[in-house]
């Protein structure tokens, strides 16, 4: 009989007004199912250690081997296109489980969109979720199938209506 060891992960950090925390897991086994979790970066240390064991809890309660942890506000067409490359490589189904702060940003629409696009292709699941202190809520059934493309174009439209009230504003 062959045990698969895990190997430790590599974390690579970016600097910058942006933070960027992107961690790759190298252990594929082959009975676990894939995650890639996109996250609102924190700046607290002591939540971020708590955010940390709840994501590896949940992780591990689901049997998901964690491909990525992308912590970040606006997403650079770089992590898009590595999201897409990998999704289309993947012999299994992958999950996005995504932060529901990144949903109120319109930074993210383009994050949304790409989601909605990759999960009607079948190259992934998408989840929603909630952070409490105690759990992961995920949002079953309040968005009908994590419907993705329309909180995008709910996105695009509630900030091109933000922008054209702004500029009609009068001083009458």
């Amino acid at each position: 009989m062959v045990f698969l060891l895990p190997r430790p992960p590599k974390v690579v950090f970016f600097g910058g007004s942006n933070f960027l925390s992107l961690t790759i897991w190298e252990n594929n086994m082959p009975d676990t199912k894939k995650i890639i979790i996109f996250l609102t970066p924190l700046s607290n240390s002591k939540n971020r250690k708590r955010r940390k064991e709840l994501i590896t809890n949940y992780c591990k309660q689901y049997n998901f081997t964690i491909l990525k942890i992308i912590e970040k506000n606006t997403f650079e067409y770089s992590i898009l296109r590595d999201l897409v490359n990998q999704t289309k490589d993947a012999s299994t189904t992958i999950t996005a489980l995504v932060e529901d702060k990144l949903l109120n940003n319109p930074n993210s629409i383009i994050l949304t969109t790409v989601l909605g696009t990759l999960y009607l292709l079948g190259l992934i699941d998408t989840q929603i979720y909630k952070k409490s202190y105690q759990e992961i809520k995920l949002y079953n059934g309040i968005i009908i199938k994590n419907d993705f493309l329309s909180i995008a174009a709910f996105s695009l439209y509630y900030t091109l209506e933000s922008y054209k009230d702004k500029n009609n504003f009068s001083f009458s």
